[in-house]
């Protein structure tokens, strides 16, 4: 009937069986697919806090300007030595207060919002945010959770671990999302992936020599040992009221993932 089918000997055409199986299934589900429109969070508010942070700097460099300059009066060599001074301090003022400012808004705001959209009509929003942090803004439950699998009391601060902080906040309106759907449907399904490839290839060699004498011979052997990297992930999720924790442990090698660990954990709410 001249619809393509799978060929033993001619791998072009099943690369296109292939292709055309992708769309197929993708048109089947799109009644089930929602889209996202991202964008930063926060710009207006960004750029008011940054404005304020210039006006505070140039404050300052005026400020400078005026005292020296009621001093010492016009095109003197104070004068001058001031107003390059104020100027230096002034840009560094500016960017310290941009920083202070950026800082602060990190627990309130996200670096990217999304609107959640169902046949092109909005149901939602998901916000999305990413950061480094110190162990003294780590919950301690979180804490306890990450030294639960721990090998010594000291493998933390042995290791020099880094610590990264990634928070999503979902909104989905039920109402919306019910009357522009023909089924019945509960929620939506968030597939979050995590790709450690770059990870990865900052890793030692996969297999590292280590010596050993026989025990028979007394000949010195060479054995090749698995080198390994733990990489801990702690998730809490957290609906209205109820907050649920989960540990897992993804043991690595520049070769990829080994297997994940979960360690056995008591209860927690």
């Amino acid at each position: 009937m001249g619809y393509s089918v799978l060929d033993t000997y001619d791998r072009e055409k099943n690369k296109e069986l292939v292709y055309r199986y992708g769309l197929l299934k993708k048109y089947i589900e799109s009644d089930l697919f929602v889209t996202l429109d991202q964008k930063k969070d926060g710009i207006a508010l960004e750029q008011i806090y940054y404005s304020i942070a210039a006006g505070v700097a140039m404050i300052f460099a005026t400020v400078v300007a005026f005292i020296f300059q009621r001093r010492f009066g016009m095109f003197s060599i104070p004068l001058f030595l001031a107003l390059v001074i104020s100027y230096m301090l002034k840009d560094r003022i500016k960017d310290l207060m941009r920083y202070y400012f950026a800082y602060k808004r990190k627990g309130k705001y996200f670096d990217h919002k999304s609107t959640v959209r169902f046949k092109d009509k909005a149901i939602g929003w998901i916000k999305e945010g990413m950061d480094f942090i110190s162990p003294a803004k780590v919950p301690a439950i979180v804490m306890d959770l990450r030294n639960c699998s721990n090998r010594m009391m000291s493998e933390y601060s042995l290791l020099d671990e880094k610590i990264i902080l990634y928070r999503k906040l979902v909104h989905i309106d039920s109402r919306e999302m019910e009357e522009n759907n023909l089924y019945t449907v509960d929620g939506i399904n968030d597939i979050f992936r995590l790709h450690i490839n770059r990870l990865t290839q900052k890793m030692d060699n996969p297999l590292v020599p280590l010596m050993k004498l026989d025990e028979t011979t007394g000949d010195l052997l060479t054995i090749e040992a698995p080198k390994i990297y733990n990489l801990h992930i702690i998730m809490q999720v957290r609906s209205e009221d109820h907050s649920d924790f989960r540990a897992f442990k993804v043991v690595a090698s520049r070769d990829g993932i080994k297997k994940i660990e979960t360690p056995d954990l008591p209860g927690r709410e």
